[in-house]
């Protein structure tokens, strides 16, 4: 071996950088490099919903946010099958639009309450083909700040501990659906 080769070597063996190939990069940790894990987003309010789109990442990506059952039981069902969903008139055009791959969760928030899950629900329960995935509703006993900025953050902390509750215990795999209380 050359000098200079020698050199690049150990210089090489003593960055402790960013990976800088493909080997290195597949080499890492699963953990660092995970992709987002897709989610849908009910809420009544953009202004929140963006908020709590913002405050989920980068461990989830929400997909779609939802704002009225009757919109969520005609787009919920395409989603869940990985299809590009039908337009509605009460369609939102925040969140990423990615529907490549099927959300693993529906989180919903406190104005979908049990009427509106049922309305949401027999739109899917038509789907054929459409995964299994747990619904997030929002636990209105406990306490939460007024509807605003800070009830949004409220909500992803609650959120965020729930989905990974989920995840350790398997229930994002396109075969748990069950409400689940944030």
């Amino acid at each position: 071996m050359h000098e200079w080769q020698i050199k690049a070597r150990e210089d090489a063996e003593n960055q402790q950088d960013a990976p800088s190939s493909l080997r290195e990069l597949l080499g890492m940790d699963s953990e660092t490099t995970k992709a987002p894990i897709p989610v849908i987003v009910c809420g009544k309010a953009e202004v929140v919903g963006r908020v709590v789109i913002e405050g989920l990442k980068p461990e989830y990506e929400v997909v779609h946010f939802i704002m009225t059952p009757a919109s969520g039981a005609a787009i919920i069902p395409a989603i869940l099958t990985a299809q590009t969903p039908p337009s509605h008139p009460d369609s939102s055009a925040i969140g990423t639009g990615n529907y490549a791959v099927p959300p693993r969760a529906i989180i919903l928030g406190a104005a979908f309450d049990d009427e509106a899950l049922e309305t949401i629900k027999k739109g899917v329960a038509g789907a054929g083909g459409a995964k299994k995935v747990p619904w997030l509703r929002h636990d209105t006993s406990k306490p939460s700040p007024p509807i605003g900025p800070e009830y949004g953050k409220a909500v992803v902390a609650r959120c965020k501990e729930t989905l990974a509750r989920l995840e350790k215990e398997g229930k994002l795999d396109g075969e748990h659906d069950a409400d689940e209380w944030y």
